[in-house]
């Protein structure tokens, strides 16, 4: 169990987000991934890449989930 959150810690959190956190356009498992504060983040183009790295507090709430995220 150790190596496995070792691991986690180490890679940083994996992308899990359904939509582009600048856009909100649809995003899936082929979308390009850009990695922001040890977190994989799932985008839908390259100028989102650069807002999203630019000006991360923009689109990501202080706990890293996007600010355009679903509501559970």
């Amino acid at each position: 169990m150790f190596p496995i959150l070792a691991a986690l810690l180490i890679l940083g959190t994996p992308a899990t987000n359904t939509l582009c956190p600048v856009m909100g356009s649809p995003v899936d498992a082929k979308s390009q991934i850009v990695k922001v504060k040890d977190a994989e983040y799932r985008i839908c183009c390259g100028s989102c890449e650069r807002k999203l790295t630019g000006s991360p507090e923009k689109y990501l709430n202080a706990d890293g989930t996007p600010k355009n995220a679903p509501k559970k």
